[in-house]
C-alpha cells in the first residue's frame, strides 16, 4: 500500500521520467512524495484498529531511510541507464555563438542525469567551430533552419548565449524560438546571486524574482546546525571505533604523528587549525619542492593546488584518501565551532589571497567538511572551478541543498571516488 501510494505522488510530482530537474528541487520533490505517502498511510492505520500494533520509531525512522535510498537509488539507475543504453536522453538543440555553444554541450554531456542530449546546433555568429562537443553537429543560424529543426520532434531549444545579449544582438532569433519549440531553456547572466530557489515575483506586469541569502540569516543558520547534529550524534560512536583503526594503520605504516595540523580560513577570514589524519611521508615539503622542478607537474599544481599522483603519499595514505577518510578528525574542529559539517573548503592562507574580494563572500559562513564542490567533481576541478561552486553554494543555500550534499557524499566516497 505505502509503496503504491509512494509511486502514485512521484508521477503527480513529475518525478517520471524526470528530465531537466536541478538535483535539490528533486531531493525535495521525492521527500514531499514520501512524506505526504506515509501521512497518508498513517491515517489509514490510526482508522483501522487492526493495524494498530506497528513500531512508531521503526516506521518513522523507515520515512528518512526511504527519502535516502530512493534518492540514491535515482542517482544510480540514471547513471547505469546513461551509461548503457544509447536512447536515454531528449534530444535538444542549441543556438547560440559557437563557443558558446560547446561550453553547453560539454557541460549536458558531463551530466547525463539531466536527460538533455545535444544533437544539433545553430551558430548565430556563423563562425562553425572546429572542434565538436561529441555528436553535436553545428550549422549556421537561419530561420529556415530552425523551422527544420522544429519540425523534426525537437521539442526543446537551449538559449546557450545569455538572453540580455540574444535580446540586443539578435531579436528575430529571441522573438521567434518561443513560437517553434515546446520547452525554451535560457541561459542566465553570470551572476554571483542565487537562482536555484528564487522565487518568482510579479511586479504589476513586470516580471521578476527575489533571491534570498539563506546563510547570512543567524536563525536561519541556527537551523543549519540542528540539521547537521543530527548525523553527527548518530555517526559519533561508529566515527571513534574507525579513527582508532585507522590511527593504528597510520602508526604501523611509516614514522611520524597520527594527526596532521594545518593552519587554514575560516568564518570572516579567522585562521584555525584544522585536524587530518596525516597521509603523507615526514618529508614531504622536500619531496614537493624536488617535484615542482618539472615543469609538467608545476602546471598541475598551480591549475589544481594539488598532485593527482603524489609520490608523498603513504600506502595506508592512499587508501585513506581514495576514501576521503583523512578528514574524520574535523569532527573535533566542528565540536570546538570551527568548521560545519557541510559547506564551503576552508583554504590556505595564499589561496585565499588568490581569490581576491571573493573570499570575503564565501567566507562569512563556516567551511564545512563537506560540500558542493566535493560532490561535483572532486579531483577533476580546478581552483577557480572549485571557488565559483562554492559562491554557489553560499548564494544558493537551503536544507534541502544540505541534504542532497550529504546524500551524495556517501555516493561518492562509495561508489564515485575520482569524482566523475
Amino acid at each position: 500500500m505505502l509503496s503504491s501510494i509512494s509511486l502514485f505522488m512521484f508521477v503527480i510530482k513529475g518525478l517520471y521520467p524526470g528530465r531537466g530537474r536541478i538535483s535539490v528541487i528533486e531531493l525535495k520533490q521525492v521527500s514531499e512524495a514520501i512524506i505526504i505517502a506515509y501521512a497518508i498511510v498513517s491515517v489509514y492505520i490510526f482508522i483501522d484498529s487492526r493495524l494498530y500494533s506497528y513500531s512508531r520509531s521503526i516506521y518513522l525512522l523507515s520515512l528518512f531511510f526511504e527519502i535516502g535510498l530512493i534518492t540514491i537509488g535515482r542517482i544510480f539507475i540514471r547513471k547505469l541507464i546513461a551509461s548503457s543504453f544509447s536512447w536515454w536522453g531528449e534530444p535538444v538543440a542549441i543556438i547560440g555563438t559557437g563557443s558558446d555553444m560547446l561550453d553547453v554541450a560539454k557541460r549536458l554531456d558531463n551530466c547525463p542525469r539531466l536527460g538533455f542530449k545535444p544533437v544539433v546546433g545553430l551558430a548565430v555568429d556563423k563562425k562553425i567551430p572546429s572542434t565538436r562537443a561529441n555528436e553535436l553537429r553545428i550549422l549556421p543560424w537561419s530561420i529556415e533552419e530552425q523551422d527544420l529543426i522544429a519540425k523534426n520532434k525537437i521539442n526543446t531549444v537551449i538559449l546557450a548565449t545569455s538572453t540580455s545579449e540574444l535580446r540586443q544582438k539578435y531579436p528575430s532569433i529571441y522573438n521567434s524560438v518561443g513560437l517553434k519549440f515546446k520547452k525554451t531553456i535560457f541561459m542566465l547572466d553570470n551572476d554571483i546571486y542565487g537562482s536555484m530557489m528564487a522565487q518568482p515575483v510579479d511586479l504589476n506586469g513586470q516580471p521578476a524574482v527575489i533571491s534570498h541569502q539563506s546563510l547570512f540569516n543567524s536563525s536561519l543558520r541556527f537551523v543549519k546546525w540542528c540539521f547537521e547534529a543530527i548525523p553527527l550524534l548518530l555517526l559519533s560512536i561508529p566515527f571513534l571505533l574507525l579513527c582508532l583503526i585507522l590511527a593504528i594503520l597510520i602508526k604501523l605504516d611509516s614514522k611520524g604523528p597520527v594527526f596532521y595540523s594545518q593552519e587554514r580560513i575560516g568564518k570572516n577570514l579567522k585562521p584555525f587549525n584544522m585536524l587530518k589524519f596525516r597521509t603523507m611521508y615526514g618529508n614531504s615539503d622536500e619531496i614537493l619542492d624536488n617535484l615542482l622542478m618539472d615543469p609538467v607537474i608545476k602546471v598541475e599544481w598551480e591549475k589544481y593546488h594539488k598532485l593527482i599522483k603524489d609520490p608523498r603519499v603513504t600506502r595506508i595514505g592512499r587508501w585513506i584518501r581514495e576514501f576521503s577518510l583523512d578528514e574524520l578528525p574535523q569532527f573535533f574542529n566542528i565540536l570546538r565551532g570551527e568548521m560545519s559539517l557541510i559547506g564551503p573548503r576552508p583554504l590556505i592562507q595564499s589561496e585565499i589571497d588568490e581569490m581576491g574580494d571573493l573570499a570575503k563572500m564565501i567566507f562569512r559562513v563556516k567551511p564545512g567538511m563537506t560540500g558542493w564542490w566535493q560532490v561535483n567533481g572532486r579531483n577533476n576541478l580546478s581552483f577557480s572551478e572549485r571557488t565559483q561552486l562554492d559562491i554557489y553554494y553560499v548564494f544558493n543555500w537551503s536544507l534541502w541543498l544540505d541534504m542532497y550534499i550529504l546524500i551524495k557524499t556517501f555516493w561518492v566516497v562509495l561508489f564515485d571516488r575520482e569524482g566523475k
